[in-house]
């Protein structure tokens, strides 16, 4: 399953990859947080 931390891993990573600006990686932790906000919900159903 993926936590915070893996997505956040995967942003590190991409970053690294691509020169993200930092509008572009809060879009992208922002989106990462509700997915992940997403999955808890649906896991505790």
């Amino acid at each position: 399953m993926w936590g915070p931390t893996e997505l956040g891993r995967l942003v590190m990573r991409s970053g690294s990859s691509r020169a993200f600006s930092l509008e572009e990686r809060r879009t992208v932790v922002a989106v990462a947080d509700t997915f992940a906000a997403g999955l808890g919900a649906a896991a505790s159903r």
